[in-house]
């Protein structure tokens, strides 16, 4: 008794192969659909019957199940002969698979293109990306970014297929995929060279307040009046900035924090700069806690000789924001 065989037609059997490409902002499939329709309709089945009867140029057990089809018709043909009609119902039978399994193949391929969307607009993100707005970013942003550019990445890598068959036709999509590796790729690596640029930048700025600062300290406190009221003034205006000091510093130890533990190459230059920058940071902090005390233990004593210089000093006490005088008192 005959075995009745599955139609190759049916199973998942790639013959036909494109690519998926990437091309003026817009997700192609290199022949296009109606391209490989057109073509496989007008010269498919001529093209496979003479496979068939004669050694393939490619790769032969890719075309054994479809050969195999025509032979077992072929070996109906001499009974055919009597019956032309026959023949002509069995090509037109053959035709309409054909096309049935390239109108399934399309309709899976652009599910398969909706699928390749989510890919395509992480690239397009990572090309909209401008580096210089980063510098201004908190140090949390900047650990955010790099996550982002570290996931976006493992996405593309591990998510995305190198190649998909679909019933007859296989999309070759290995070359859009090291494509849309490059931009998250590059986003990484530019982060890495940006991040110790931000970071020492901070530290040179710091260094040179800091200089500045420990240049303006004194350890003299036998002030005149008009020394004191521009030396609080300056002692005043550091306390003020203290906090946003503080802020710089730890931002910038922060953002090596951040390289380190995205393993991105800290250079040791920058390490030393910043440990030493903490260090002086502690020697100033120090020294203007003890010229504050200084100036406010000196504030009654300088009150009190404004005081008994009379009424002509009133405006010189609003300035400093000392204790106002009140001749009526």
């Amino acid at each position: 008794m005959l075995v009745q065989k599955e139609s190759p037609l049916k199973r998942n059997v790639a013959i036909f192969k494109i690519q998926a490409v990437y091309n003026e902002d817009d997700l192609l499939f290199v022949p296009t659909l109606s391209e490989v329709k057109d073509g496989i309709i007008l010269h498919l089945k001529e093209g496979i019957r003479m496979i068939s009867k004669r050694p393939p140029l490619g790769d032969e057990d890719k075309f054994k199940p479809y050969m195999s089809t025509f032979e077992e018709k072929e070996d109906k043909e001499e009974s055919t002969k009597a019956n032309p009609l026959k023949s002509l119902e069995d090509e037109k039978e053959m035709q309409e698979k054909i096309v049935s399994a390239l109108d399934l193949s399309f309709t899976l391929l652009n599910e398969y293109r909706k699928e390749l969307i989510p890919f395509i607009e992480i690239y397009r993100d990572h090309c909209k990306l401008d580096f210089a707005k980063l510098e201004g970013e908190s140090d949390t942003r900047y650990r955010q970014w790099v996550e982002k550019f570290d996931r976006d990445k493992f996405k593309v890598k591990e998510g995305m297929e190198d190649t998909r068959l679909l019933r007859i036709i296989k999309v070759d999509a290995s070359h859009l995929k090291e494509l849309l590796l490059e931009k998250p790729t590059a986003s990484r690596t530019k982060m890495a060279e940006i991040m110790p640029e931000h970071s020492q930048k901070i530290v040179v700025a710091m260094s040179g307040i800091l200089a500045d600062i420990a240049e303006k300290i004194v350890t003299n406190t036998n002030w005149e009046v008009d020394e004191y009221v521009t030396y609080k003034r300056f002692i005043d205006e550091q306390k003020k900035k203290t906090e946003e000091y503080e802020e710089a510093i730890l931002k910038a130890r922060s953002l090596q924090g951040i390289m380190n533990d995205s393993q991105m190459n800290i250079p040791a230059k920058n390490k030393k700069e910043l440990d030493s920058l903490e260090s002086k940071w502690k020697n100033v902090k120090d020294k203007l806690k003890s010229s504050s005390e200084a100036v406010d233990g000196k504030e009654s004593l300088m009150k009190n000789i404004l005081i008994k210089k009379g009424p002509e000093v009133n405006a010189k006490l609003k300035e400093i924001s000392l204790v106002r005088y009140n001749t009526a008192c």
